[in-house]
């Protein structure tokens, strides 16, 4: 075979490769639901405020709640059966609850925002023992019984623009250890302006433990999937998913994070006006983050949501837990905003209806 024909070989299936992936993403699966509501905002025994998290255990749906008594239980057809979860600084108390997650069907792990602390039920609501963190964590998975993924975000020296750090740990009897990180200059100091900040669109990193005890850590900026598959978390596989760049961000951008961004001065008091030699100053990165938040299904997949922008819907990548890439489906915006994932045709969610939150229950049009 000679040089030419070798050539010609190559470029027909490199153009084979690139038509495929581009039917792919042009047969994009358009997913359609319709909804009961399982779960009205108050009945006998109980009052919903403003629910943060819901998870299944034991075939219940247990839901973290704003309100005293913080957690209420219902079965699978959204019936009451009791809750527990006083408020106060005691043992097995809680300030402001903002996480909850299960291990193995038996035990609850409930992070206390303003305490620091994970609090420890038993799946009947009797407490257990409870952990104290010296950062504020930001999210948490249940690695092991007595082993927490959690990352948090800490702030290094401010006024000298250092940049924060975004690192995931494993707590492991009593010591923290590091499994991933990510320097995040989320912060702009203006010494002359005397003015505090946040910084336009940070990467970020996000993490999941699925049914098969793997934990994922994908990076919102890379599109690298960090595969941990040794129980002890000490060896990895990193896979890349081949993607164009996320969003362009444009001047209507630019704007609105202007709008929608806190800002302070020195003394702490909120200023909603800037000259426009600050805006000016104001670094954009060229591109968004391409990853939004990531879910699990109980098929272990990870539904990847992009910064994409589709009117009216959210565009989701769904990948194996290996890494490897499934399909790419979109669904009505707000569908699937703090759900809870059963398989792909059956979903939960915080809604409002009258100004009081329900919990709806999703189904396949089929």
């Amino acid at each position: 075979m000679n040089l030419v024909k070798k050539i010609f070989i190559i470029l027909f299936f490199m153009l084979f490769i690139a038509c495929n992936k581009q039917n792919d993403e042009n047969n994009i699966e358009v997913l359609k639901y319709n909804s009961d509501i399982l779960i009205a905002s108050e009945g006998q025994g109980y009052f919903l405020d403003n629910p943060k998290n819901i998870i299944k255990c034991n075939d219940f749906l247990y839901i973290l709640d704003h309100s005293a008594p913080f957690i209420k239980i219902f079965n699978m057809g959204g019936k009451f059966i009791k809750s527990f979860g006083k408020k106060g600084k005691g043992p097995g108390e809680f300030l402001i609850p903002k996480i909850i997650k299960s291990y193995n069907d038996s035990l609850l792990y409930i992070y206390d925002w303003k305490r620091k602390s994970v609090i420890v039920y038993n799946a009947d609501g009797i407490y257990h023992k409870s952990y104290y963190f010296n950062n504020k964590i930001k999210n948490m998975e249940i690695f092991k019984t007595d082993q927490i993924i959690y990352s948090v975000k800490i702030m290094n020296n401010i006024r000298k623009n250092e940049a924060s750090d975004y690192k995931i740990f494993l707590y492991k009897k009593g010591k923290n250890i590091l499994l991933d990180s990510i320097k995040i200059k989320d912060k702009i100091w203006f010494e002359k302006r005397k003015l505090l900040m946040s910084f336009p669109f940070v990467n970020r990193k996000f993490f999941y433990i699925n049914n098969l005890g793997k934990l994922i850590i994908v990076d919102n900026g890379s599109f690298q999937f960090k595969i941990f598959n040794n129980i002890d978390l000490v060896s990895y596989n990193i896979k890349y998913y081949t993607d164009k760049k996320g969003p362009k961000i444009n001047n209507r951008d630019k704007e609105e994070y202007f709008k929608t961004r806190i800002i302070v001065d020195p003394n702490g008091n909120r200023t909603t006006k800037l000259s426009p030699d600050i805006k000016n100053s104001i670094k954009f990165p060229k591109y968004k983050p391409r990853i939004a938040s990531v879910l699990c299904d109980l098929k272990q997949n990870a539904w990847v949501k992009l910064n994409s922008k589709i009117e009216k819907y959210d565009k989701y990548k769904i990948f194996k837990d290996d890494g490897n890439y499934i399909k790419t489906v979109v669904i009505k915006k707000g569908l699937l905003k703090n759900p809870l994932i059963f398989n792909e045709n059956y979903f939960l969610q915080k809604d409002l209806i009258d100004g009081l939150p329900v919990i709806k229950k999703y189904f396949r049009v089929r």
